[in-house]
């Protein structure tokens, strides 16, 4: 899903998501912690809940396999949740190869180390590669080369992935000493052994005290900003000469509306930062319990409905009235049965097709980011712009797909999930799915093309509520409790991400 790091929460190797804390006046005691938490999709379960001992304290939480973490839980005094935070710490290098084992260096052409790995899968046999590496990482090219053949009409770009300032480190005692911290001042102690981490995180932590901090992992190389493009491995641009924190983090809380605070986001957050702002502070200013913090994580709504439909049905001719009514009548919930969700993104995609022609904009027409935020951007400044007549366009369009009765149209018809196949030869599998890139639980949709498809992280939905005993986590089976008066290590629950 792109670089070890950089790409955004959710794509930087670490999980993706949002951690929202309510706190303060919204509560009627200590603060609740919610997070909607994307984990890796697999044949197996994704995550399991446990109520485990960390440092004599009983402590309960989501546990994703094969890590160390519970990326979110709680003890008697603490909870935290953890997301991914999007740095910047990944360049791509371009080597010059001589074609004999070399690679051309500032100081000459240097000899290319190779060495042999073998990555043991369970059940199965295990993988033997070789990899080769110059002084700036592992050959990229080299690796793909290897596991999904030679291209066949022309040579591979020899590029290299220089990554992991922090690669060789671990923060294992920095996250063990904070699920064991009994008070949010004995986390800030705790972070100081964070910034050693190679997959960047951030999070919220929360006390019975009352008081919400936010804590982060990671650190970013320092180098001058030729590195935001491929650099040239044979000189020296964009040498790393040392490491910073992330800029513009603090412990503060960051986006706080009263008694409220949210980190992460993923999709939507990315695409649209201050509708989803917007959004979510005021859902979070509303919130007064863990049942009101669940509804936050899983709202449909969508935000780029709300900003677009208003220019869709003006000025619609009188024979189109059926499409203009049917969205004007819509809530704006992207759930899978509705046909005015339908309607509403079939009409968008054909206006970002009319203001983006293919033949002018080439492959960038049906980018959705590049695609949906131009056609954003130029309505904001002139609403006039929005082309007239897709409206009904849409109309026909979906009568051909899904019938003349629009009774019977649903937007999990033409918007799927596209799970990814677990085995290499195995064929994607597809569902029906809620939500859009414009809803609080967004996805990044493949192209403005119907039917929409998109590979789509699950997830679970972890809730702690520090005035009681208990932590809820909600997976695609249900509902489950843990409770720190279990007995720790007898209560283990496998979680299927949905």
């Amino acid at each position: 899903r792109g670089p070890p790091c950089g790409a955004g929460p959710g794509e930087s190797g670490g999980p993706g998501g949002v951690v929202c804390a309510l706190g303060g006046e919204q509560t009627s005691g200590p603060p609740i912690l919610g997070a909607s938490l994307e984990l890796p999709a697999g044949a197996g379960p994704g995550a399991y809940a446990v109520v485990m001992e960390i440092g004599g304290e009983a402590t309960a939480g989501c546990l994703p396999l094969g890590t160390p973490l519970l990326l979110a839980g709680r003890n008697r005094q603490v909870a935290w949740s953890f997301t991914g935070l999007s740095i910047d710490d990944a360049d791509l290098v371009m080597e010059e190869l001589d074609g004999i084992g070399n690679f051309r260096s500032p100081r000459g052409w240097e000899k290319v180390q190779r060495r042999r790995e073998i990555i043991r899968v369970r059940d199965g046999d295990p993988v033997r590669c070789e990899v080769a590496e110059t002084r700036n990482g592992p050959l990229l090219s080299h690796l793909i080369e290897q596991f999904e053949g030679p291209l066949k009409d022309r040579r591979p770009i020899p590029v290299v992935l220089r990554w992991g300032i922090n690669s060789l480190s671990s923060a294992l005692p920095g996250l063990l000493s904070l699920q064991a911290s009994s008070s949010v001042a004995e986390v800030d102690h705790a972070t100081a052994a964070l910034s050693t981490s190679p997959i960047p995180l951030e999070g919220l932590v929360a006390g019975r005290d009352g008081s919400v901090c936010r804590v982060m992992a990671g650190s970013k190389p320092r180098r001058d900003g030729r590195a935001a493009l491929p650099v040239r491995g044979w000189l020296d641009e964009s040498r790393w000469e040392g490491s910073d924190p992330p800029e513009g983090l603090s412990q503060t809380p960051p986006r706080n509306s009263p008694g409220a605070a949210w980190v992460g986001g993923g999709v939507a957050a990315s695409l649209w930062p201050h509708l989803f702002g917007s959004r979510l502070g005021d859902l979070l200013g509303k919130a007064r319990s863990a049942e009101d913090l669940g509804a936050v994580l899983t709202d449909r709504h969508d935000m780029v409905a709300e900003q677009v439909r208003p220019l869709m049905v003006a000025e619609v001719p009188g024979e189109d009235r059926a499409a203009v009514d049917l969205l004007r009548d819509w809530d704006l919930s992207m759930t899978a049965d509705s046909a005015p969700a339908a309607l509403f993104w079939v009409a968008l995609s054909l206006a970002v097709e009319e203001l983006l022609p293919g033949k002018r904009f080439g492959p960038l027409a049906s980018h959705p980011r590049l695609g949906l935020a131009a056609l954003l951007g130029r309505v904001g400044l002139d609403p006039s712009v929005f082309p007239r007549g897709v409206l009904a366009e849409a109309f026909g369009t979906l009568k051909h797909l899904s019938g003349e009765d629009p009774g019977g149209w649903q937007w999990g018809a033409i918007h799927r999930l596209r799970r990814r196949p677990i085995e290499p030869l195995e064929e994607p599998t597809y569902m029906p799915v809620s939500g859009s890139p414009g809803t609080i639980e967004g996805y990044r949709l493949h192209d403005m093309s119907v039917p929409f498809e998109a590979d789509v992280e699950p997830s679970v939905l972890v809730l702690s509520d520090l005035s009681s005993s208990r932590l809820e986590v909600v997976d695609s089976r249900g509902r489950t409790i843990l409770d720190l008066k279990a007995r720790p290590d007898t209560e283990r629950v496998e979680l299927v991400p949905g």
